[in-house]
């Protein structure tokens, strides 16, 4: 199952998750929202829906 994983670029406690999931995960994908910590949704909504637009109708392979 594909997943998307968003984490904020400066949130260095929780990134550390988002890397391993991202490793552990077959199908993931890690997106990191520049300039924002841990309030992906509300400080970086325009990036974050991006991604999420992008993952829903494009697909979850990005290269």
């Amino acid at each position: 199952m594909p997943v998307l994983l968003v984490y904020g670029q400066q949130d260095k406690r929780m990134y550390a998750y988002g890397r391993m999931l991202a490793e552990h995960l077959p199908h993931a994908r890690l997106a990191l929202i520049p300039g924002v910590k841990h309030q992906v949704v509300t400080r970086g909504a325009g990036p974050f829906n991006e991604w999420c637009r992008e993952f829903v109708l494009i697909g979850w392979r990005r290269d």
